[in-house]
């Protein structure tokens, strides 16, 4: 199975669960003062870590199908 074969269905959760993870810790990280000013660490980081989970988590689903142990006597 080919990476592009995963449905996009599985990675969106991630993805976006990553984004809201991501787009806090940069909150927090950075202060409400300096988070209000700058448009990249509001912005580009949250994204950033989006679509690193989505792809993690297609990766992972990759992992999954492909792993499977033949059935017995196949």
């Amino acid at each position: 199975m080919r990476f592009t074969d995963v449905p996009l269905r599985r990675s969106i959760p991630a993805g976006a669960l990553a984004y809201v993870v991501g787009y806090l810790a940069t909150y927090l990280a950075v202060g409400p003062d300096l988070f209000s000013t700058v448009f990249v660490a509001g912005v580009g980081y949250p994204f950033v870590f989006g679509w690193l989970g989505g792809w993690i988590a297609r990766m992972r689903g990759n992992a999954a199908e492909t792993t499977e142990s033949p059935e017995p006597g196949a």
